[in-house]
Order: C-alpha cells, then sequence, then structure tokens
C-alpha cells in the first residue's frame, strides 16, 4: 500500500483502528458558503466526552448519534450539544465493542454500529437494547469501518480488509458483495466510506487509491473521480460521504486535513476545514452525515470532537424609486436604508418589513417578492429583492422643469425551474425521479412527461413503467400570475440485454 489510510494501520490479518498518531495536518481555507455552527463532545471519557470519534449520523431533528471509539461506546446529542444518552463497553458480548467506528440511523430510529475490532455489526434499538448481529457467519466481515442506508433500508458496509462492498437487508442478512481487491475499475484497494445519491446510485471512496467510484443501483461500475494530489477533485485517503439536497457530494478528504464540496457534474463548490488550534494545523475530518437544512456534521477524531457546518444564504435587498425609506428583517441580520445584504441560515424563514421616511410611500416589492405587504423568503437558495420607495406627494414644478419624472417599478419576471435530481442520461432503469426548484419563493410547478400534457407536480417528481427508448421531462414554475418557461431533460432507458 501507498500512503496509509490514517487511523489504520495494515496488519497481517486485515486492518486495525489505530487512535494514536492520526496524522501531520495541512491548512486549508474554509468554504464561504459554509460555516462552523454547534460543537459535540470534548475530549475525555465522562459523560458528554469523547476519544476519538469516528463515526456520525444526524436524525431528522438534528440529534446527533456518535462512535465513540476510544471509549468503546454509542453517544446521543441533541441539537444543542447536551448528551441524551449513552451505551456500550469494551468488551466481545452483546452491547459491547472493540473501538467502534462506523454508525448509521435507521428510518425506524434504530442504530446499526460497525466494530472492526469484532468484525461485526450490531443493531441496537433506539434505546441502545441489542438486537441483531451480523457478520459471524456465512461470508464474515473483514473489518467493516462504516455503515451506509440506503432508500430501501438496506446496508452497503465496506470492509477494509476484504477490498469490498457487503450490502445486508434490514435485518443483517448478507445480500450480495460489490466490487473486488484490486487497481482497476469497480476495484478497491481500501473501501472507506458509501454514500448513495438521489437516483440511487452508490458512491464508494477508496482510501487506498484516492479516488471516488460510482455504481448503478445494481452495482454495475459507471465512473471514477479524482486522483492523489492536494488540488481540487484531487484527494489522499478519502473516507466518509454525504449528499446534500442539490445532489453535491461532500467528501471528507482526510488525508490533505478538508471537506471537499463537488457539484453534480463534478467541479469543486467550496472547501471546509477546521482553523488550525494550539500551533498545530487544521485537524483532519472522517465521516461526514447531512442533517436538517443541508447542514453537515463531521468528525474529527484527532480533535475528539463532531462539528456541525450550517449552510448559509445570501439575500441581497436593492433599493429603487424616488422616496426613501428602511427596510428592515426578521431574525435581525439587516436594516437597510439603501442598498444591502446580508447572510441567513438555510431554510430558516425570513420576514422583511418596509418602512417608508417621512414624506415617501411604500410602491411594492419585485424580485423574489411582489406586492406592498410583508415580504416572506424561504431562503432555500440564494435570493434577491427589490424594494421601491416614491415621494408621497409630487414636488411643485418650476418654469425649467414643468414635469416630475414618474418612478418606474421593476415588473416581476417570470420564475425560472431547475432540475437538481435526474437519472443519467443512458439507464436500465424503467423508473425516473426528477427533484426541481424555483428561483422564486412559493412556486407552484407544471410537469410533463414525453407528449403527454403539462400536470401540478411537486419536487420528487416519480414516473414508473417508462418503455425503453429516448424520453423527455419537462417542469415549469408558476408564481405570481406568472408561469415561466419549460426545463427539459432528455435520457435514454437501454434494453435489458437476456442472459
Amino acid at each position: 500500500m501507498g500512503d496509509s489510510i490514517p487511523g489504520l494501520t495494515k496488519l497481517a490479518g486485515g486492518f486495525a483502528v489505530c487512535l494514536i498518531g492520526l496524522l501531520g495536518f495541512a491548512t486549508v481555507a474554509a468554504a464561504s458558503s459554509y460555516v462552523p455552527g454547534q460543537t459535540f463532545g470534548t475530549e475525555g471519557s465522562g459523560d458528554g466526552q469523547l476519544q476519538g470519534p469516528y463515526g456520525v449520523d444526524v436524525d431528522p431533528l438534528g440529534n446527533v448519534y456518535v462512535a465513540d471509539s476510544g471509549n468503546h461506546r454509542i453517544l446521543a446529542f441533541d441539537s444543542a450539544g447536551q448528551m441524551l444518552f449513552e451505551f456500550g463497553e469494551a468488551g466481545t458480548g452483546d452491547d459491547q465493542f472493540d473501538n467502534p467506528i462506523g454508525i448509521a440511523l435507521a428510518a425506524d430510529g434504530s442504530l446499526w454500529v460497525s466494530d472492526p475490532g469484532l468484525d461485526r455489526l450490531q443493531h441496537f434499538e433506539e434505546s441502545g437494547t441489542s438486537v441483531t448481529t451480523a457478520g459471524l457467519g456465512g461470508d464474515p466481515l473483514v473489518n467493516p469501518i462504516s455503515i451506509t442506508i440506503d432508500s430501501q433500508g438496506q446496508l452497503l458496509v465496506p470492509e477494509a480488509g476484504a477490498g469490498r462492498v457487503q450490502r445486508f437487508d434490514s435485518n443483517g442478512i448478507a445480500l450480495a458483495s460489490l466490487g473486488a481487491p484490486g487497481t482497476g475499475d469497480g476495484q478497491f484497494g481500501i473501501p472507506s466510506g458509501v454514500a448513495v445519491d438521489p437516483s440511487g446510485n452508490i458512491h464508494v471512496a477508496d482510501a487506498e487509491h484516492h479516488r471516488i467510484q460510482t455504481f448503478s443501483s445494481a452495482g454495475e461500475f459507471s465512473s471514477s473521480l479524482g486522483s492523489i494530489g492536494t488540488g481540487p477533485i484531487q484527494f489522499k485517503n478519502p473516507v466518509g460521504l454525504a449528499f446534500d439536497s442539490d445532489s453535491d457530494l461532500f467528501v471528507a478528504d482526510t488525508g490533505n486535513q478538508r471537506v471537499q464540496q463537488i457539484s453534480p457534474a463534478g467541479s469543486q463548490v467550496a472547501e471546509l476545514s477546521l482553523p488550525s488550534g494550539g500551533g498545530g494545523s487544521a485537524p483532519a475530518p472522517w465521516a461526514i452525515a447531512a442533517g436538517p437544512l443541508d447542514s453537515m456534521y463531521v468528525s474529527y477524531p484527532a480533535a475528539n470532537l463532531v462539528q456541525q457546518w450550517v449552510l448559509k444564504r445570501d439575500l441581497t435587498l436593492s433599493r429603487a424609486g424616488s422616496g426613501t425609506g428602511t427596510v428592515t428583517s426578521s431574525p435581525a441580520n439587516l436594516n437597510c436604508s439603501s442598498s444591502c445584504a446580508g447572510v441567513f441560515d438555510n431554510g430558516r424563514p425570513v420576514t422583511l418589513t418596509a418602512r417608508p421616511a417621512a414624506g415617501s410611500t411604500f410602491a411594492g416589492w419585485s424580485g423574489a417578492c411582489s406586492g406592498a405587504g410583508t415580504c416572506q423568503l424561504a431562503m432555500n437558495d440564494d435570493t434577491a429583492v427589490t424594494a421601491t420607495f416614491i415621494l408621497a406627494v409630487d414636488p411643485k414644478p418650476t418654469v425649467d422643469e414643468p414635469t416630475v419624472d414618474k418612478p418606474t417599478v421593476d415588473k416581476p419576471t417570470a420564475p425560472k425551474a431547475r432540475i437538481t435530481g435526474k437519472p443519467g442520461k443512458k439507464t436500465k432503469s424503467r423508473k425516473a425521479r426528477f427533484r426541481f426548484k424555483s428561483n422564486t419563493a412559493g412556486s407552484k410547478f407544471l410537469c410533463r412527461i414525453d407528449r403527454k400534457k403539462f400536470v401540478s407536480c411537486k419536487s420528487p417528481r416519480t414516473y414508473r413503467k417508462l418503455k425503453p427508448g429516448k424520453h423527455t421531462f419537462r417542469v415549469k414554475a408558476k408564481a405570481a400570475g406568472l408561469t415561466g418557461t419549460a426545463t427539459a431533460y432528455t435520457w435514454t432507458i437501454k434494453k435489458k440485454t437476456k442472459k
């Protein structure tokens, strides 16, 4: 093996967790779209303390679950960072661990934990009571270092010591494996992290070969991304993977002490890294979990903490017209008498209120809002709004200036729909799911498949039992009495070949 994966040491029988000498650090600039939010844990072995936290997952309420590897236990925190409960201890029996490292939350609230020290998975009720042990019989696990659960409830478990990803059903029964040891397409050195995108494609990080490989939901190799290096879309020992609601891929680029955000087109959007502390350098990330409102939760084993990264959206306010006035926001990030901008949490509602100055009146909003009342914004994207104030009484004309220019109000523009999730250009699946959004808050949508009529729809929109051949999906956005032009996507369903 070339560069060794941080946190793992190659042994005769495979790989073992190593909590000492995790790696050296390098300073990386933080992204502008994400900022550090809540921190979970401090170094130690007491309540709410962590010693080498690796795996992390988040429930819909923002509660955070952590595989506290060095303390051989699982901890749960609420969204404010207060410990809710813990369970587990060192040992080989039920409810015991030998450096647990992966964790995944099922839809029913139960937890799966990967334990590479014991080459097994354990399944726990929400209360922490053991339900199932997997990987001890049949085709045994060899150093399972993470767990991902797909939309069907199936488990995807990368095995660092076997060069493959095993798939289990929701009861822990082995179904099939993905990949094999090697350097070619669809092969792995050390498969370390798995994520499933909104279309069901499986993405696997290979820490030894410094790349991310993509497979269809059936396990067929599709593509490979990355190479060793420190530049954009280059990796050194990538581990954790996660997707946001826009299908951007987040990669724990562990050896480069950063998280890379990568667009569906394969270009780098941003980098996230914690600041250096105590004269050292930025700590290295390990696992990533996507939480509510597209927040990302990243474990930093050497720093003994889990960090929430909060997505921020830009709100730009412009002022128009001959009058004057002030615009304020709730939450109180804006208080403007001229054009200005503010930053708000993604998905958090924002209300703008316009107050005309003496001698002026508020004529109305344009851009993301309309009308003359308060402006309600969802802040699911960067947003621009214009407030127009006009003089309440026209000034008296003079001999040289017999007329007064009439104030103008920006006309609202038709909303534009954007497709954010779609099937591949060529696929064998007869099912197609599309996700889409509008650049205008409060928009409704019209969808059309092939030559059928446009009908009202919501994101996501799923079509089933489609025939092989070429298909085209179109979507329009409607808002404020205006309907935008259709955005289209064409793909081909290939006939399945008979074996």
